[in-house]
């Protein structure tokens, strides 16, 4: 669910960002200019803070849980522990 949300919020920001490019101009003068810039920044910082999250995501391992393709069950564990042993 929250993986849902992450990227629901990152569509709406790139939509937000194809908007704007198309509403600012980042070559103006005065405060006007000094807004578009600034509009821009923070939705860049928002869709690289969603791709982090989604990345970070990704390679967390669960405190108390084991991943779950970090799971190996006793069959492999003994096998493994054999060869050493040889």
């Amino acid at each position: 669910m929250r993986r849902l949300r992450i990227w629901i919020s990152f569509l709406v920001a790139a939509f937000l960002l194809y908007l704007g490019l198309q509403q600012f101009t980042i070559g103006t003068v005065g405060l006007h200019g000094w807004f578009s810039v600034a509009w821009f920044l923070f939705c860049f910082l928002v869709i690289g803070g969603n791709l982090a999250v989604l990345a970070y995501e990704r390679t967390r391992v669960y405190e108390g849980e084991a991943h779950p393709s970090r799971r190996i069950n006793k069959r492999e564990l003994e096998r493994k522990a054999a060869r050493l042993r040889a």
